[in-house]
């Protein structure tokens, strides 16, 4: 691994108590697999997500990031009598590949494409739901649609809209249906956590003139300071080497390892309140 980079970010709904934080950090470099965690403070819901993107290409006018990934949520349950928590529910799901169209002609897009499970070994209910990417011939795009089922086989809910606009669950006994997210409805910008308060490494600086290069629409010079960049990083890597120093994450400890590097088990081991 070369040393990796991290960046911790926060947003608190307005006028309330709520807050989610989140983490992110890249563990790997050989292979490139990154993890972060979300954290609802006030639920203590978590999410922890390792992903390990393999670029491909499809056509020659298309590009692809194939993203083998692993995404556990865990939803504390059964309060005590004292308000702690006494055990957990946890939820499993994969992640969906990009697709960027355009490479050599027409306008660059970028798709989402692939089919998601969510599971958990402790509830009756499941649900499967795809990413359609735009056919040859017709059809739109950002379309996702799919069903929450219960025991596996009994379809409760459908899942349907724009992953890019709106999504709408509908209940297919009453078919009534509600709104599950709005895009427009999210603010397009994120509050950041002070680069003094996330460690030595954070993204944002190690990739801060690369990123004044890219809005100057400058290749060459984008370019050049990337590969500088990358070129540290293996320094880096082999004085550790020499030394026999095993790198470690700053933030996520592995206490799983697997086949597929994608689906090893991380926790999040940084600061509170995450």
């Amino acid at each position: 691994s070369s040393s990796a980079a991290s960046d911790l970010y926060k947003r608190q709904a307005q006028g309330t108590d709520n807050e989610i934080h989140s983490f992110s950090e890249q563990v790997s470099h050989h292979p490139p697999i990154s993890v972060f965690t979300v954290v609802h403070t006030q639920s203590r819901v978590t999410l922890t997500c390792g992903f390990y993107p393999k670029p491909k290409m499809v056509t020659p006018n298309m590009g692809a990031s194939i993203v083998d990934g692993r995404v556990e949520i865990r939803v504390p349950s059964n309060k005590s009598t004292d308000g702690s928590q006494t055990g957990e529910e946890l939820w499993v799901l994969n992640l969906p590949s990009a697709y960027i169209g355009g490479l050599m002609t027409g306008t660059m897009r970028v798709e989402l494409g692939g089919e998601i499970k969510i599971s958990s070994a402790s509830s009756e209910f499941s649900s499967t739901f795809s990413f359609d990417r735009k056919g040859w011939l017709g059809g739109d795009y950002d379309v996702i649609k799919g069903a929450i089922h219960k025991t596996g086989t009994v379809t409760v809910r459908t899942i349907e809209g724009k992953w890019s606009e709106q999504v709408r669950l509908v209940d297919k006994k009453t078919g009534s249906d509600e709104l599950l997210f709005n895009v427009d409805a999210e603010p397009a910008m994120r509050p950041v956590a002070p680069l003094v308060s996330i460690g030595k490494k954070p993204s944002r600086q190690l990739w801060k003139h690369v990123a004044v290069a890219v809005r100057a629409r400058d290749s060459a010079l984008a370019q050049k300071t990337k590969e500088k960049l990358e070129d540290n990083q293996r320094q880096e890597r082999r004085a550790r080497e020499a030394h026999g120093e095993e790198y470690f994450p700053t933030h996520f400890r592995l206490v799983a390892a697997k086949k597929k590097p994608s689906e090893a088990q991380w926790v999040y081991t940084g600061p509170v309140p995450l």
